[in-house]
């Protein structure tokens, strides 16, 4: 619910960026940060802010410009109860009515004062340009990940798709505490509380779902806010005692099992974001019937992504068998989708436009493959066919750097393979989608056009 209220927000900023205001002190165990929300993709313009803080009763209050108006929405919440980590709260509030990509202003109260502030900005629709980043693999608490958040900061995207592995190396609360929110939301890099995120889950993120084993684990579960329409739920099978289960899904609620299959539309284009660990086999009618179901119905979108985490095609000596995700190609390339995004494999690579046209096969003789070398990315850039990305390089260890200067090691289907830490800044203007690939340094590795 929301109501008119009082807001004097004393911002300069009139894009992505963080408040010149310090949070108040001990308040939140994980300070506000945005993402893209639960709620239905109804044309309401909608971001949701989250925080986490101590299990204690408390009145919580957001306060927000939206089209021109002062608002205000209370927050829900889900207590967490994991192992020995104290109890904590998951607070969650949607903010809504904004105008297409305008400055979301927004402040946080507890108990009738401000004990935040930032500015994000919403989401935009078909007919504006807008710019995302991509990358994977990235919480593992490195000097490497910090340098290429800031990096990602500096971008100024609209939102980030984060490709799995978000934290390692067992999904847990301590970890997300420790490699993931100091490197993505704080007052030196503001990322996370001034752009949605989305998050995707790897193998480190819920491919343990033995509580037993890891009391802490699954917390992907917990910390995210995102579209929850996706296929019969389906997810890992969890053991632990009766106390943990109970425990678990009372922290998750809705998002578990099925909160790691959706779908969204942002501006032009239409996302649908996949749960490829193994637990999910995309072989099974059901999952295929809903992907079918999704991918069909985008078919107004000009832009077309399926983003996962497993690569079905990649030329790195690591992880060369994880290749179960062949089983979905077939979808991918009847409903025409531009590119394929993933991560999994901790380097940068870039296949040609590619038709492969057989599903449910791992291992899909070479001589099958369709691949348009015609296509360069820069005067040539109409692809004849789907360009998957590797994007693993956002902060876990690079792997295979020895292939990166030898050509005769990669697949054919590979154009680009750079074993740096880096993402993808993709910029979209109606017909145009504009490709960099992005150094901790602000190097650009890599860049492809795709025109329409």
């Amino acid at each position: 619910m929301k109501r008119p209220a009082q807001l004097l927000l004393s911002f300069l900023l009139a894009a992505i960026c963080v408040s010149n205001n310090a949070p108040a002190a001990g308040v939140f165990i994980e300070e506000p940060y945005l993402n893209i929300g639960s709620a239905p993709n109804d044309g309401v313009i909608r971001l949701a802010v989250l925080w986490h803080a101590p299990d204690a009763e408390a009145n919580w209050e957001v306060r927000y410009r939206a089209n021109g108006h002062s608002l205000s929405a209370t927050p829900t919440y889900r207590v967490v109860e994991a192992g020995t980590i104290p109890a904590h709260r998951v607070y969650n509030c949607l903010m809504e009515g904004f105008a297409p990509g305008e400055a979301a202003a927004y402040e946080v109260y507890k108990d009738g004062q401000r004990v935040f502030q930032a500015v994000g900005r919403a989401p935009k629709v078909t007919s504006q340009p807008f710019k995302f980043l991509v990358f994977g693999d990235c919480g593992r608490g490195r000097p490497d990940q910090k340098a290429l958040a800031k990096q990602a900061v500096a971008e100024k995207p609209d939102f980030v798709a984060l490709v799995g592995d978000l934290v390692y190396t067992h999904g847990s609360v301590n970890e997300y505490r420790s490699n993931f929110f100091p490197y993505y939301n704080t007052s030196d890099i503001p990322l996370m509380r001034s752009v949605p995120c989305i998050g995707m889950s790897g193998n480190h993120d819920t491919g343990n779902p033995s509580l037993s084993s890891y009391p802490t684990g699954l917390a992907f579960y917990y910390y995210w806010s995102q579209p929850l329409n996706g296929p019969t739920p389906m997810g890992p099978r969890v053991s632990g005692s009766g106390a943990q289960l109970d425990a678990f899904r009372k922290g998750a609620g809705p998002n578990y099992p099925g909160g790691a299959n959706f779908s969204f539309d942002y501006g032009n284009s239409h996302w649908t974001v996949l749960d490829s660990n193994p637990y999910n086999n995309w072989k099974n009618p059901e999952l295929r019937a809903w992907l079918e179901s999704d991918l069909k119905a985008s078919s107004s979108a000009t832009w077309k992504f399926v983003a996962f985490h497993h690569p079905p095609f990649h030329s790195s000596h690591a992880h060369q068998m994880d290749r179960f995700m062949r089983s979905v190609v077939d979808l991918i390339e009847k409903y025409h989708v531009d590119v394929v995004w993933c991560g999994h494999v901790h380097n940068y690579q870039r296949s040609f436009p590619m038709h492969v046209g057989k599903g449910f096969l791992t291992n899909v003789n070479t001589d099958d493959w369709q691949l348009d070398r015609s296509y360069d990315g820069k005067g040539a850039n109409r692809p004849n066919g789907t360009i998957y990305i590797v994007d693993g390089a956002g902060g876990a260890e690079i792997y295979n750097p020895e292939q990166e200067n030898d050509p005769s090691s990669w697949q054919p289907f590979t154009t680009r393979y750079i074993c740096k830490y880096s993402f993808t800044s993709v910029s979209i203007n109606g017909n145009r989608f504009t490709a960099r690939q992005i150094a901790k340094d602000g190097r650009e590795l890599d860049s492809f056009i795709i025109q329409k």
